[in-house]
């Protein structure tokens, strides 16, 4: 609803201060849900999703290739692009940790005993399924990367800890629901994301 130059100014601070007068046009128009979407520079595309435009980073094909690795202890890196380190702590480790990183949102922890012995680090495939922290539901991941908002460049190659078909953990996300720490705990299994953006909303298995 604002005036046009308003627009296009907004626009052109996401799209770069290189962006053609095209690129903005075609950028309204995705922000119209007129088009799917609108090419930018570097790889990027505009889309529109629930009502807000995003700019995601196009996954180049190279990048788009499955994966899997054995979970455990040490740091992992995936791609060049997601970096995290897993490690397991005793509780008084775990009370001491998390009292030192309680406003830190990428960490996040779960009860050693809970997660199998057959785990892996790996891509998603089809017919994973996952129960999200705190909704006290089993969806597939699918679905629930649909509703999360999860750009579509990134769902393949989304770092993940998975049983068979059981998505454990979700890079952002934290574990899924039943994993998290309780007081009986005798063994605290520590995700923590070193880089990458913060989930929305308190994180599973903190301290908060």
């Amino acid at each position: 609803a604002a005036p046009q130059p308003v627009r296009l100014y907004a626009l052109a601070r996401i799209a770069g201060p290189s962006a053609r007068r095209e690129t903005l046009a075609s950028m309204e128009a995705v922000a119209r849900g007129e088009v799917k979407g609108a090419n930018l520079s570097k790889g990027r595309v505009a889309r529109l999703r629930k009502g807000r435009l995003y700019v995601d980073e196009e996954i180049p094909p190279e990048d788009k290739k499955d994966y899997i690795y054995p979970l455990e202890n040490g740091e992992f890196d995936i791609l060049g692009r997601y970096h995290f380190c897993v490690r397991t702590l005793k509780p008084a480790e775990w009370k001491d940790f998390s009292q030192k990183n309680h406003a830190k949102h990428l960490t996040f922890a779960a009860d050693y005993d809970r997660i199998l012995k057959s785990g892996v680090v790996r891509s998603r495939k089809q017919g994973d399924l996952f129960a999200p922290p705190r909704r006290g539901v089993t969806k597939t991941l699918k679905k629930w990367m649909n509703e999360t908002g999860i750009p579509p460049a990134e769902r393949d190659i989304l770092p993940l800890i998975c049983d068979g078909s059981q998505v454990l953990w979700v890079w952002n996300a934290g574990f899924a629901a039943g994993l998290q720490p309780t007081e009986e705990s005798e063994k605290i299994l520590l995700v923590e994301q070193l880089d990458g953006g913060a989930p929305d909303g308190p994180v599973a298995g903190s301290s908060e």
